[in-house]
């Protein structure tokens, strides 16, 4: 293990990996060091995939300069995979001290799936959705963790086919969709076929199968009749009442809101009610009083 200078960064090199910092994130670095051999033998036990080569691992401590470079505030990190370099932008960790490994985790994800399987037949919605599975559902995007738009683009019939995703469309909203429309179709192969079978489904990748000819191969459905299943599960899933669940403060809101209207309204109307009674009532002769 050895420490370099490199203009403003500091080089880091160990047996597993090259981390490039600024100088104030020393500790980071030694800490991401002990971290690394763990996170890649977690990795290739879940994938049976090898890690066979030695990342980069550039971390950055400025945020203004990351969105710059990288576009907008949702993105907390990046994989290269042709350079095997992934950028993490640090200042999104520091509030959070576990979600950097997981964000490490997920960025090597993305340089082993590329590492072992030809970028040009490996779908971004694969590459993204099985990034998020091994971390237990993160992404590198910055969001809040309940917010989920899957459900709601459910309820709607308005779920991007997965050969519309290529690429991801650019959008707050239409991002994390794509995103979490990655996450649950892996989730769903997994509780459906087994984790065996997305297993198989990358060995075959690995040797130049394209993702339709290894759902093929591998399942007893293709890709579209798969993906047929999943959109029907997850309409089923998601009633009018689970999506009134999951949003139950907002509700809780507008119905406390429209209660409030209720009561003064009535309040209004029975003191109208007292008034004319008390007009009716000074009316009366005084003998009927």
């Amino acid at each position: 293990m050895g420490t370099v200078t490199d203009d403003d960064y500091k080089i880091l090199e160990t047996n597993h990996a090259v981390i490039q910092y600024p100088p104030r994130l020393d500790n980071v670095a030694q800490q991401i060091a002990r971290m690394f051999p763990p996170v890649k033998l977690e990795l290739e036990h879940t994938l049976h995939l090898m890690v066979d080569f030695k990342p980069n691992i550039l971390l950055m401590n400025d945020r203004r300069r990351f969105r710059e470079t990288f576009g907008g505030d949702m993105v907390v990190a990046v994989a290269i995979p042709d350079r095997n370099l992934m950028i993490i932008d640090y200042t999104r960790m520091v509030d959070n001290p576990f979600r950097l490994r997981s964000t490490l985790k997920h960025e090597l994800s993305h340089l082993v799936l590329h590492r072992h399987i030809d970028s040009a037949i490996l779908p971004r919605w694969l590459d993204e959705g099985v990034s998020q599975w091994v971390t237990g559902g993160l992404s590198e995007l910055a969001t809040d963790p309940g917010w989920s738009v899957l459900e709601s683009a459910a309820m709607r019939d308005n779920l991007y086919r997965f050969d519309e995703l290529t690429s991801f469309p650019s959008g707050r909203s239409e991002t994390m969709l794509a995103y979490q429309q990655s996450l649950s179709f892996i989730e769903y192969i997994v509780d459906a076929y087994g984790e065996r079978a997305l297993i198989e489904i990358l060995y075959e990748m690995q040797h130049s199968a394209s993702a339709d000819r290894a759902f093929a191969t591998v399942l007893p459905h293709t890709l579209r009749q798969v993906e047929h299943n999943w959109v029907n599960h997850i309409q089923a899933r998601v009633s009018w009442f689970t999506y009134i669940s999951r949003n139950m403060f907002q509700f809780i809101f507008l119905i406390a809101a429209i209660l409030v209207v209720v009561a003064f309204i009535k309040a209004i109307i029975q003191r109208r009610r007292q008034h004319d009674d008390e007009d009716e009532y000074d009316q009366l002769p005084p003998d009927q009083r």
